[in-house]
């Protein structure tokens, strides 16, 4: 019987060794295409955070808790139209610069 008690399988600590000969990926490591796409997440979330601060109080959306979420919600899907291809350019900027290095 083996006791397991101690493995955290949340925190990714039982990891598999990397074969000799291969170079482990460094944390930020992300594929064209999907680090494209983590760019483009990240100028959405800066997008959201500048609508939020520009974004007056009013009753459209309701009050209270409810009208907090659907205001929440409509920003965050209008900043990731805005986000989309070409957007703002930061994304491609932030993507170029990581793909150099």
């Amino acid at each position: 019987m083996e006791i397991n008690s101690y493995r955290n399988h949340g925190a990714g600590l039982n990891r598999q060794a990397v074969p000799i000969g291969e170079t482990p990926k460094r944390a930020g490591e992300i594929p064209g295409d999907d680090l494209r796409k983590k760019a483009q997440e990240f100028e959405a979330v800066l997008i959201e955070q500048m609508l939020k601060a520009v974004q007056p109080r009013s009753g459209l959306f309701g009050k209270g808790f409810q009208g907090d979420f659907y205001q929440s919600f409509f920003l965050r899907e209008l900043a990731s139209k805005i986000a989309e291809y070409p957007g703002l350019g930061l994304a491609e900027s932030i993507y170029r610069t990581l793909k150099q290095e």
